[in-house]
């Protein structure tokens, strides 16, 4: 008589379908992480741009504090260091003079640029009063 064995396979192991959906789970949270990264990394980028404009819009402020024949009343460009430039793009820098009183005048300067995907620029802005007698 010859015996048939019967055996079920009860081996400890994965199966591929278990395999499968570990790799798609594990997949999304990677992917995940690393949008959530990029992300967060986009915003460390827009506060030091904002940090580097308001520094040198601050600078112009005291430059024309400082220097009285610079105090001219009226819109104009001011340059940027070359380090504010290349940090910021399509940047521009704007100063405004007015005179309030005689020797008192009301002094702003801007800087605005365009961060990478943006629909429109964005503007840091100081504003000051300076006396000259």
């Amino acid at each position: 008589m010859v015996k048939r064995s019967t055996t079920t396979s009860s081996a400890a192991g994965f199966t591929m379908m278990e395999l499968v959906c570990a790799f798609a789970v594990l997949s999304i949270l990677v992917s995940m992480s690393f949008l959530g990264t990029a992300n967060k990394l986009g915003q460390v980028r827009r506060c030091y741009q904002e940090t580097l404009a308001l520094q040198a819009a601050s600078g112009r402020l005291e430059q024309l504090q400082a220097d009285p024949k610079q105090l001219q009343t009226g819109v104009t460009d001011f340059p940027l260091p070359p380090a504010t430039q290349q940090m910021l793009d399509r940047c521009v820098a704007t100063q405004s003079v007015k005179q309030l009183e005689t020797g008192l005048y009301e002094v702003e300067a801007t800087v605005s640029w365009w961060p990478a995907a943006a629909i429109a620029p964005v503007t840091a802005t100081l504003k000051t009063l300076v006396v000259r007698e």
